[in-house]
């Protein structure tokens, strides 16, 4: 069978090198001997299509990858989690940090041809230089106000809607099953095309949450995130917290009961802003009106809620892409300028699941 000679062996090795894997750990799943392996890692040997392709596969990177020069590009420090715990990346998360940056990737192709809204240059323009601004500028660019935000009955229907509307102002947020509890979300920084990537296990409230202090990161332009930094942690959920949960509205609405250590209360709260019972303990935290106590014993619940993943395969693939991604690839196929192996290539799909899912998702013949 034929060689791969344009394979870059550097590739090969990063990309092994960046799961902290062996030569032989990888043979076991490939069915690629190690010495076979390190020959092709040295650029003394080359893999066959079938040998690629399941390299690719394993270590969950796109076939042009490997034929890449630009390898490394980017450092594990540069990824901020919503994190529930301390622990550090494990294999999965390193995953999902690079199915983020492939996202990113892609994104950077399916423009390349056209000027598309960055959100750096929105901020600039607005000149967003405080948590204040940036709320305001928000709600304004995502036409958001509190009235249209209250009217959502179900966090999901809101969800989406921020996402159609982020992507329009250059923020790209994707979906995921994390299958662990040690993050609820990460973002890779960019200044074109930056990423935000949800756990969708977690319940939709907790999504929408993540959302926004994964999007203060970016605004922040932070890229040597400390990991176990609690301050910076803080200072994300308190940005949450205040574009959700606008500051004023949620006086008046507290004021009108006397006693806020009541779960019928708090849900209440929760549900007008189409936020957790969580969220609003923390604001109510915050402002010293329930006590630490009373939130630690219903943090803990609150905090392991979580949304199973399941049901129909193409709805779960469309919930992780969104409709404004999918949009736009599949309009560049239909306007020629993709093909259909790179229609794949962005959703991460096979030709027979490509047809089934444009049939469901556009209707009529693919």
């Amino acid at each position: 069978m034929a060689k791969m000679v344009s394979v870059n062996h550097d590739a090969l090795k990063f990309a092994r090198e960046y799961y902290a894997l062996t030569l032989e750990e990888v043979s076991i799943k490939t069915k690629i001997k190690s010495t076979t392996l390190e020959q092709y890692e040295n650029g003394n040997d080359y893999p066959t299509y079938s040998q690629l392709e399941r390299l690719s596969d394993y270590y969950n990177k796109p076939m042009f990858y490997f034929f890449s020069n630009n390898v490394g590009n980017y450092d594990m420090n540069r990824v901020s989690f919503r994190r529930i715990g301390n622990k550090e990346p494990t294999k999965r998360m390193k995953e999902l940090i690079e199915s983020a940056n492939i996202y990113k990737w892609n994104l950077v192709e399916l423009y390349k041809d056209e000027k598309k809204e960055k959100f750096v240059d929105l901020l600039r323009r607005f000149e967003c230089k405080d948590d204040n601004a940036l709320v305001h500028v928000l709600r304004k660019s995502l036409e958001l106000d509190l009235d249209k935000q209250i009217s959502y009955n179900h966090a999901d229907q809101l969800l989406e809607y921020l996402r159609d509307q982020l992507y329009d102002i250059g923020v790209y947020v994707f979906k995921d099953s994390f299958k662990e509890n040690s993050a609820s979300g990460l973002c890779i920084y960019d200044e074109e095309y930056p990423v935000i990537l949800l756990n969708n296990k977690t319940t939709y409230t907790r999504q929408l949450f993540t959302l926004f202090h994964e999007i203060y990161h970016i605004f922040r332009g932070e890229e040597d995130i400390d990991y176990i930094s609690q301050s910076e942690e803080n200072a994300c959920n308190n940005f949450a917290s205040s574009f959700l949960i606008p500051e004023e509205d949620f006086a008046w609405q507290v004021s009108l009961y006397d006693d806020l250590e009541d779960e019928t209360v708090i849900h209440a709260l929760a549900k007008r802003y189409c936020v957790s019972s969580e969220a609003v303990m923390y604001r109510l935290l915050k402002m010293h009106k329930i006590g630490e106590l009373y939130y630690q014993s219903q943090k803990i619940t609150y905090f392991r809620e979580s949304k199973l993943s399941g049901g129909n395969f193409y709805f779960t693939r469309m919930s992780y892409l969104g409709n404004a991604y999918l949009n736009k690839v599949f309009s560049a196929y239909y306007a020629g300028k993709i093909t259909k192996a790179q229609v794949g290539m962005y959703t991460k799909l096979k030709p027979i699941h490509i047809s089934k899912l444009a049939s469901m998702r556009f209707g009529g013949a693919y």
